[in-house]
């Protein structure tokens, strides 16, 4: 292949040089007719070499990467079946010559565990499953057979995400600088994050749309009754008391360890200036009892994968929320009241006037609870005032420190209702706000 590839690219260098030099000739004129002879030839030739110099080219890139792959499985397994050697001097005083056994007990830095949740929700119900695991392995070269594990953390060696607001600052405009929508929207940090599955986990939802579409299926055995949870004063362990082959060579083993029962509270949560979509969120509590890990959680919702989240019971606060989908069925449109807006010029200053208007439906069959944000800005300079002139209905909540009106509501079934929160900005005539 590699020998194809050099004549190919031998003789389309020898067409492009033979072309150049009969284009060039000094001996006589080099008529039209021989011009374009010349031309059509390269044409005929130069496309056929290329094209076939383009196809070794890509089975080389192909040939690279399988090599590359091959070297890296190499490299996972080459400790396979391989016993590094060490030495142990014991020095034994005995009365008399007996006939005994030795328990040789070692410690390796080469050996960690991660804890790690499966999240299962199902139609929305008041209580979720959470299944905390934990990722196994060791780099020792001995694999470890048929052997009893505690993992512990006392040696530690971070959906889908709805949007959030930052705050909204206003600053003059200084000549040269550019503002544009993107870059706004650059500085409102949408929190958004996309995740796919790999393929084991494409393979597990797989096997969970499987499973679900069978009749009749073997209740799984919980591993709640072979795992003892002992609290310790600053860690915890786990003590399973079934026996697990850990290889020797890294390979990653995934143990169950404990189901748990946690509190899930659901709403609809919109923040239309940023997205037109409307994404349901599930709120869990009561976890923090568990005295749990910090760790990565794989979500699904009514067994389809979703997403992952990080579970941190280590901060202050014992609620976390999760976004576990959008829903059209509860429709928000952010429009501009163009009746209410205008720009006024007094004395040196200028007045901007800026009004919008939200309204959402419920097109469910039920009622349903809506968290719903606005903003408005905030002033970064002494020149610019800010005044928000209305609010309706009343805010929830209101934070005037980062410009974010929030209302808590509940939804009949079938109700439209509007929000609308209208402001002015103030500042020098001569100056140009970069909104």
């Amino acid at each position: 292949m590699i020998w194809g590839l050099y004549i190919n690219e031998h003789l389309l260098k020898m067409l492009k040089d033979g072309t150049l030099h009969n284009m060039q000739q000094t001996e006589h004129t080099v008529s039209v007719a021989d011009i374009n002879a010349n031309m059509e030839l390269y044409k005929t030739k130069a496309g056929a070499l290329q094209k076939n110099i383009d196809e070794y080219d890509s089975k080389i890139k192909e040939l690279n990467q399988t090599i590359q792959r091959l070297k890296q499985q190499i490299a996972q397994d080459e400790t396979s079946g391989k016993q590094q050697n060490g030495v142990l001097h014991l020095s034994v005083s005995v009365p008399k010559d007996i006939t005994t056994k030795f328990t040789i007990t070692y410690f390796t830095n080469n050996a960690s565990w991660t804890p790690c949740y499966d999240l299962n929700i199902h139609d929305m119900q008041p209580q979720v499953t959470l299944q905390a695991k934990a990722q196994v392995q060791q780099f020792t070269g001995l694999d470890w057979t048929h052997t009893m594990l505690t993992l512990s953390n006392a040696t530690p060696n971070k959906t889908s995400v709805a949007p959030v607001f930052s705050t909204w600052f206003l600053r003059f405009q200084v000549f040269g600088q550019r503002y544009s929508k993107q870059n706004a929207l650059a500085r409102n940090a949408v929190a958004y994050e996309v995740v796919k599955a790999d393929a084991a986990e494409e393979e597990y939802v797989d096997e969970l749309a499987t499973t679900a579409g069978v009749e009749t299926v073997p209740a799984p055995i919980s591993m709640n009754n072979f795992v003892d949870v002992d609290m310790q004063e600053v860690h915890v362990n786990y003590v399973i008391a079934i026996p697990y082959d850990i290889p020797g060579n890294g390979k990653v083993q995934l143990i169950d360890l404990k189901d748990y029962t946690i509190n899930a509270e659901y709403t609809y949560y919109s923040i239309p200036k940023l997205s037109d979509e409307t994404y349901l969120v599930a709120t869990l509590s009561g976890y923090e009892k568990y005295n749990l890990l910090p760790g990565q959680a794989t979500v699904t919702f009514n067994n389809t994968f979703i997403g992952k989240t990080r579970i941190n019971p280590n901060t202050a606060d014992s609620l976390f929320t999760v976004t576990l989908a959008t829903d059209p069925r509860v429709s928000v449109k952010r429009e501009k009241q163009k009746q209410f807006c205008d720009t006024k010029h007094v004395g040196n200053t200028t007045t901007t006037t800026e009004s919008y208007l939200i309204t959402v439906k419920n097109n469910q069959n039920k009622q349903v609870k809506l968290t719903l944000k606005e903003q408005y800005p905030i002033s970064a300079d002494k020149d610019i005032e800010v005044k928000v002139t209305e609010i309706k209905p009343a805010a929830t909540y209101n934070k005037t420190g980062i410009g974010v009106v929030t209302w808590e509501t509940e939804l009949k079934e079938g109700e439209t209702r509007t929000f609308s929160v209208t402001y002015s900005v103030k500042y020098p005539k001569d100056k140009t706000i970069g909104w």
